[in-house]
């Protein structure tokens, strides 16, 4: 458990650094672009984080999970990146003029193009990234990111305030490629090879190849609000719907972010040791959740000053479906980690056949809620997501054999937590009402009252953060 706190430590600090640095971003991006352009960039993007998933075809939890791995396996590993890296590119490519016919706008053929390119490299710093987590060598990986998140950053900056428009966030991400494969190559494995080879790539394909779809089909339903609205409604509402959705994923970035690159490593390392997961993993949800709901109470409660100070103040129709996106999330963290937990037992037929019955209600709720009008789409996640965790939670008790009311005793102080942790903020909201005047005072006073409440709550509660946090800082002090 020493080893874990130490590799999230590293994780957190990454990710807390990237946050920094991409919400400056964000604050100034959303200046300088218009909803318009942010929802031509957040389509395109849906486009090439499905074509991303096809790249990686499992490669990266199949070298983590992986319990006896050789060179020639990596090198295998290796040919199946490069090989689906390449045909990615050159079918973005190709595609490119579709995508822009069918959403009517050129802007989408150019972002197409340009990150085209990308996919040409990228096999060349994945492969040493998959292999730094496999060892917990967190801070090598944060160095890799940081690095690679601040030339993102400048890039998109200085180019969008030469009217670049929506390709500075196209060649920011060019730019963050190649720093990224820079300083991966600092930190290459000695096991890690040279030439690729496709004489052990046999098994890779078949893990691999249903680990790709499954991820796949969830990008495709996480990505769907942007493609349904683009093309059922128009840009203006893909932006906004992407700074309601960046607001409440901030907790992602915050936490699960980090949880998400270490727990993979950490539970397939106690099985490969021949431990149970069951009460660490129920554990784990307990402090995911004293962290996570108080997070997303407050974002609901707090959305129209937040999305005024960061973004501004062409961004306030987003406002309620930020508010309904932050319910969505809640629910859906009734069930955290789900996927690790799967990956790390290898059952990724499971897991995709998890994935397809998720999916199909979510796609299937959202484009019915496209039609209608942005918060339409935001309430179908919502419902979609109460709906998947109910039977995620189902599943995972008949995998780790925990009964229900051993999960909801899990849960039970983090929902104490989270109904103190909300006390001021529905105080407040009952007797002021937000507006231009007051957002900034309003703002700071809610944060200060529900992060005091908040510590108020797992005091007396005895929530396990408190023991979590204690040793944490132990080991920061040392």
């Amino acid at each position: 458990m020493s080893k874990l706190r130490h590799s999230f430590l590293f994780s957190i600090a990454e990710d807390y650094a990237t946050l920094l640095i991409q919400i400056t971003t964000t604050v100034i991006l959303a200046r300088l672009l218009t909803p318009t352009e942010i929802g031509i960039f957040s389509v395109t993007i849906v486009l090439i984080s499905l074509a991303h998933r096809f790249r990686d075809f499992g490669v990266t939890e199949y070298l983590i999970q992986e319990k006896n791995l050789t060179r020639e396996k990596i090198q295998g590993a290796l040919a199946v990146n490069i090989s689906t890296a390449w045909i990615m590119s050159v079918i973005i490519y190709l595609s490119a003029d579709w995508a822009a016919s069918f959403y009517n706008n050129s802007g989408v053929k150019d972002i197409l193009i340009l990150l085209a390119f990308n996919f040409l490299i990228l096999p060349i710093s994945s492969n040493i990234i998959a292999l730094l987590k496999r060892d917990m060598n967190f801070k090598a990986i944060f160095i890799i990111n940081i690095a690679g998140a601040t030339v993102h950053a400048v890039t998109a900056v200085y180019l969008a305030l030469l009217s670049f428009s929506f390709m500075s966030l196209a060649w920011a991400a060019v730019a963050s490629t190649i720093t990224t494969i820079l300083f991966a190559s600092f930190y290459r494995p000695k096991l890690m090879p040279y030439l690729p080879s496709f004489k052990n790539s046999k098994n890779i394909v078949s893990f691999g190849g249903i680990v790709s779809v499954s991820s796949i089909i969830s990008t495709t339903g996480q990505g769907m609000p942007d493609m349904a609205l683009g093309k059922n409604q128009d840009f203006e509402a893909v932006g906004l719907f992407s700074r309601a959705n960046s607001l409440v994923r901030l907790f992602n970035q915050l936490i699960m972010s980090a949880l998400n690159s270490i727990s993979l490593p950490d539970l397939s390392q106690r099985l490969r040791n021949g431990e149970s997961i069951k009460e660490h993993y129920l554990m784990m949800c307990t402090l995911v959740t004293g962290l996570a709901w108080p997070f997303f109470i407050s974002v609901a409660f707090m959305a129209y000053p937040a999305i005024y100070i960061l973004y501004g103040d062409q961004w306030l129709q987003s406002v309620g479906a930020a508010q309904l996106l932050s319910i969505g999330a809640i629910a859906m963290l009734f069930a955290p980690l789900w996927t690790r937990v799967l990956l790390a037992y290898g059952l990724a037929k499971d897991y995709l056949k998890m994935q397809i019955k998720i999916q199909f209600i979510t796609i299937s709720f959202i484009i019915t809620g496209s039609f209608f009008s942005l918060n339409a789409v935001a309430t179908a996640i919502m419902v979609s997501q109460l709906l998947s965790s109910a039977f995620i939670i189902y599943r995972l008790s008949l995998l780790l054999q925990f009964t229900t009311s051993e999960y909801f005793r899990s849960i039970t102080k983090s929902i104490a937590v989270t109904i103190t942790t909300s006390i001021p903020l529905f105080v407040i909201s009952f007797f002021y009402e937000y507006n231009n005047n007051n957002y900034i005072s309003l703002f700071v006073i809610s944060s200060i009252l529900a992060a005091a409440f908040w510590g108020l709550g797992i005091l007396l509660f005895r929530h396990p953060l408190k023991v979590e946090f204690s040793k944490m800082l132990k080991i920061i002090k040392k």
